[in-house]
């Protein structure tokens, strides 16, 4: 389930899985993890294994960051705005 929700978001969100950058904050991956935490119960360690983030603490803490961002959660909000459930 949690990869369909993620390959609908990248989707959406024109981000290429499987050409993700190597940095573990990269933008992309920061936007896709925070929206799958918004919209699904995903944890912490599949999203930081699947995305390439680190550790799972790790994930965590970037969700946190770009969600305490106003731009960083609109834009989340945005994208989840485009993806049926």
């Amino acid at each position: 389930v949690w990869e369909g929700r993620l390959v609908a978001l990248a989707g959406k969100a024109k981000i290429r899985l499987d050409c993700l950058s190597a940095r573990k904050s990269d933008p992309a991956k920061t936007l896709l993890a925070a929206a799958m935490k918004q919209s699904t119960s995903v944890s912490n360690g599949w999203l930081a294994d699947r995305l390439g983030m680190g550790p799972a603490a790790s994930a965590s803490q970037f969700v946190r960051r770009r969600m305490l961002s106003p731009a960083g959660a609109d834009e989340v909000q945005h994208l989840l705005a485009t993806v049926k459930l």
